[in-house]
């Protein structure tokens, strides 16, 4: 706990509301984020299309941790190695991917205190997440279409940049 984390977010990319999806509060990533993890060593990217309900707090819990703080960028690796647990086979146990989310709340300034509850929620609670089955990784491709014609400016590219871990140096 008394360690400095060293990790950071490298590069930011685009989150846009899903409006396409059938769940409330998701986002889909129009760009792609990096992040580095000192407790990996490596790499995370959440590729384009990945789609996240970013802090997914308990109706009944929103009064103590309301979901639009700094810890919702934090989420992303973490949504994203729970999903990689789903499917792939993930060399990430849920575990390492609940101390990650600690570790970017940290890079993030949310205060210890916060950081600790949220970490222990995500302990006694996260299990739900981890196994949920009906859990999509990506946009479908007409949801990415639409989007493309709605956001021309952004040049999206409608195919995944699958997750690949690796050590290499930032594209």
């Amino acid at each position: 706990m008394g360690e400095k984390s060293s990790s950071k977010i490298v590069k930011r990319g685009l989150l846009i509301t899903y409006d396409l999806s059938d769940k409330e509060d998701e986002w889909v990533v129009a760009s792609p984020y990096l992040f580095w993890s000192h407790r990996l060593q490596d790499y995370i990217e959440i590729p384009r299309w990945f789609v996240t309900d970013l802090a997914s707090i308990p109706k009944a819990f929103r009064w103590f941790i309301s979901v639009n703080e700094r810890h919702r960028l934090a989420t992303l690796p973490h949504d994203l190695l729970y999903c990689l647990h789903k499917f792939y086979s993930s060399t990430v146990d849920r575990k390492t991917a609940d101390l990650i989310l600690r570790d970017f709340c940290e890079v993030m300034k949310v205060p210890l205190w916060k950081r600790q509850v949220i970490y222990f929620a995500v302990r006694i609670a996260g299990w739900v997440k981890y196994n949920d089955s009906s859990k999509v990784m990506y946009a479908p491709m007409s949801h990415r279409k639409a989007y493309k014609k709605q956001f021309p400016e952004l040049s999206l590219r409608l195919t995944t940049d699958c997750y690949i871990p690796s050590k290499k140096a930032p594209r």
